[in-house]
């Protein structure tokens, strides 16, 4: 007769799990650091100024991570390394802690294990010294007060969202908002029916108050738009001839547990919605040369709360689905730099930012 585990074995091995998902997500992604860290310190050290150089402008729209460098009393590029090492890791677990809390007892473990496997991690790896850690915590504290229920969190988490990154914001919002209307029958509950309106409320009040700061003390509103302008034809092109490649990579192995939920499906109106949020993610990787971030980041919230619908659906169902984890556990996501991928030598990136760290002088 097998032997029952204990409720202590059980979560010891559950948390196992997630642990080796973290390594399997460093190893097969690796890390990778974004060019010139000692532009990030300039402009954490002048914000809310503008510095004048168009990526300087840019990186200052998204101010978060600026103000807790400064705030901690940062000033090196080492530190400025190892701050965002730190903040990745952190992004990476408060998402995960939320489809935990949010899922059923039975699905809990499997929920933050699949989501850390979506391409999320791999991208913020990928990107050492960028913004994206602390705009994927802005989303993670907007779930949570999205499902607390409470209008002021809700109106706060919009508002830290828009303060943060308002574009990746707003498409967040919308495609977060048509996938819970398809999915909440099974899905984490949002017990506030009218949470879009109060997020919306607080994403705008935040980037007002980003660009009151910032006409204030330098003039300038933003330094984001220009960028865009400047290589929307030249990002055009890359996307065309990378397209095979690049579908593949706005979900990676997630694909699987994507066309499950479509699939799941009984309604053809929820399965509108569903295409609704894709194609919202499209459009905004259209108007980005970094792919696939830009998708990846604009539908973490939706693709969060498929996450964790997957889940709960796992675990009601008779007959679960054993093809999607293996694949999310096999199929590497593909991250792009202009036309090539950035993430294929993992040993090599992983050693070359343990070396830049080491080899730079103790502030």
């Amino acid at each position: 007769m097998k032997r029952m585990r204990s409720p202590w074995e059980s979560a010891t091995l559950n948390f196992m799990s997630l642990i080796a998902a973290f390594i399997w997500v460093l190893i097969r992604s690796g890390t990778g650091m974004l060019n010139e860290p000692e532009t990030g310190v300039r402009a954490a050290l002048a914000w809310p100024m503008n510095q004048g150089d168009d990526w300087s402008a840019f990186i200052s729209d998204s101010p978060i991570g600026l103000l807790l460098f400064r705030a901690l009393g940062l000033d090196s590029v080492k530190s400025w390394v190892v701050f965002h090492s730190m903040a990745v890791v952190i992004a990476i677990l408060v998402l995960c802690l939320w489809a935990f809390i949010v899922s059923p007892v039975a699905s809990r473990w499997r929920s933050a294990r699949l989501l850390l496997l979506t391409p999320f991690a791999a991208i913020l790896l990928a990107w050492i010294g960028s913004y994206d850690p602390f705009t994927v915590i802005a989303i993670s504290l907007l779930l949570f007060a999205l499902t607390s229920g409470k209008r002021s969190l809700e109106i706060a988490g919009g508002l830290v969202l828009g303060f943060q990154h308002f574009e990746h914001g707003l498409i967040a919002l919308c495609a977060l908002f048509v996938v819970w209307i398809a999915l909440m029958r099974h899905g984490p509950e949002f017990t506030d029916r009218f949470w879009i309106l109060w997020t919306s409320l607080g994403l705008l009040v935040g980037k007002g108050i980003l660009l009151f700061i910032q006409v204030s003390n330098s003039g300038s509103s933003s330094g984001r738009s220009q960028w865009v302008n400047s290589f929307i034809g030249e990002w055009t092109i890359t996307a065309i001839n990378t397209d095979p490649l690049l579908l593949w990579s706005l979900f990676a192995g997630a694909w699987g547990l994507v066309i499950w939920i479509f699939m799941d499906q009984t309604s053809s109106r929820n399965r509108l919605f569903l295409f609704i949020a894709f194609a919202l993610g499209s459009l905004a990787t259209v108007l980005s040369g970094d792919r696939p971030r830009v998708f990846v980041l604009v539908t973490l919230a939706a693709l969060a709360y498929a996450t964790v619908t997957y889940s709960t659906r796992q675990s009601e169902v008779a007959t679960r689905n054993r093809i999607v984890e293996p694949l999310m556990w096999l199929a590497p996501p593909l991250v792009f730099w202009t036309a090539d991928v950035a993430n294929n030598r993992v040993i090599d990136s992983l050693t070359s930012l343990i070396h830049f760290i080491s080899s730079q002088p103790i502030p």
